[in-house]
């Protein structure tokens, strides 16, 4: 109750929307993740005193989306990146698509699956930073994908 209660002051204190969409707290160690409401908003989900670290995550998003060049071949998606934060996959396509981290994609259990119309993102937590490859069996299936 005295979550929403403060909630509902720090957003008629005139916070906007556009500003949670851009910044994310994100509280290692804790496995929960809340929007900022504002410089120095409280963090409600760990009090003072908690073992949490505190982070904040921004960065610009690298546009990665493609479509399959040779049906059944893995292809690259991302290069390595020491600086990755994070990445997103969407699947755009009616068949199945699969991703591998530091690898070559396969259709099998080898690789995450990434069913029709479904989307996979890296956890806050672990990110890694190695090439990350995707295959899907038929040439020309559409993904979104970003990298920050």
């Amino acid at each position: 109750m005295l979550r929403i209660l403060l909630l509902a002051l720090a957003l008629a204190a005139g916070v906007s929307g556009a500003a949670q969409a851009q910044t994310q707290r994100v509280i290692s160690g804790c496995g929960s993740a809340a929007p900022v409401l504002g410089p120095g908003a409280p963090d409600f989900a760990n009090p003072v005193g908690s073992h949490c670290v505190d982070t904040t995550v921004q960065g610009t998003a690298v546009y990665r989306g493609n479509t399959i060049a040779v049906g059944g071949t893995s292809q690259q998606l991302m290069a390595t990146n020491p600086a990755r934060r994070g990445f997103t996959v969407q699947n755009q396509s009616t068949g199945d698509l699969y991703i591998k981290i530091g690898a070559t994609a396969t259709t099998n259990n080898l690789s995450l699956k990434i069913a029709a119309g479904a989307y996979y993102e890296t956890s806050a937590q672990h990110v890694s930073t190695g090439a990350v490859n995707i295959v899907g069996a038929t040439t020309g299936q559409a993904f979104y994908a970003t990298e920050y």
